[in-house]
């Protein structure tokens, strides 16, 4: 965590309220600083990992996975039944708390 570490530590001290880390989905167990991180930013309330399997964007052209989704008009994936957690690029920045927050009557 050589250059995370130290913004996680100025975030804390200012008392930022929400920090959202765009992960992978895929974290091969020899990766011992993203797990860290991710372990970190747990840790905090309002602070949240995000790890999506893939974005909508990807379906798009000029991305190679959209040409290849695009010719026969299917997702192929290793997941069988399950399901993976696409998601649009522009939603893992957005707002969710002040959406969300009750306004007093």
């Amino acid at each position: 965590m050589p250059l995370a570490g130290p913004f996680l530590d100025e975030a804390e001290r200012l008392g930022v309220r929400r920090v959202v880390l765009l992960g992978s989905a895929i974290v091969p167990p020899d990766a011992p600083g993203a797990l860290e991180l991710a372990a970190r930013v747990r840790a905090r309330p309002g602070w949240v990992v995000l790890r999506p399997s893939g974005f909508m964007q990807n379906f798009l052209r000029p991305h190679p996975l959209g040409a290849l989704i695009r010719r026969p008009g299917e997702i192929r994936t290793a997941s069988g039944d399950g399901r993976l957690g696409w998601i649009d690029a522009r939603d893992s920045a957005a707002d969710r708390p002040r959406r969300r927050s009750r306004r007093p009557a």
